[in-house]
Parts: structure tokens; C-alpha cells; sequence
């Protein structure tokens, strides 16, 4: 290889190594998140199934008021 192509080489690695560095160090946070990540999408689901049982028993005392209503006409 000739003396300006191994300069070439030589001008982009470096900031080619920083831009890996910078994306090591981003990948750590991350990794250091996903713990708190998940228990909070877990606590979101446990409180989306919680309110999916509240509204079904909203539409089921619906349904038995609908019911009555109907019964007695």
C-alpha cells in the first residue's frame, strides 16, 4: 500500500474507534436501564389487566341492569 493510502486509513480511524466508544457507552446505559425499564412495563400490564377486570365488571352490572329492565316490561 502506498504511504498516502495507509494516512487515509490512519485519519478515519480514529474517529471511526470514538464513534464505537461513544456507541459502547450508550449501550451501557442502556444495559443499565433495562432492569427499570422492565419492572415498569410490568407494573403498566398489571395495571391494564387491572383495569381490563374493573371495565368487564362495569359491562357485566350493565348487562344485569339492562337485564332487570327488560325482564320487567
Amino acid at each position: 500500500m502506498e504511504r498516502t493510502h495507509l494516512e487515509l486509513i490512519s485519519e478515519n480511524l480514529m474517529p471511526a474507534i470514538n464513534q464505537v466508544r461513544r456507541a459502547s457507552v450508550w449501550a451501557g446505559r442502556i444495559k443499565e436501564e433495562e432492569p427499570k425499564l422492565a419492572a415498569s412495563t410490568l407494573d403498566a400490564l398489571t395495571s391494564l389487566e387491572f383495569a381490563a377486570k374493573e371495565l368487564e365488571k362495569a359491562f357485566d352490572a350493565i348487562d344485569m341492569v339492562d337485564d332487570f329492565y327488560t325482564e320487567e316490561d
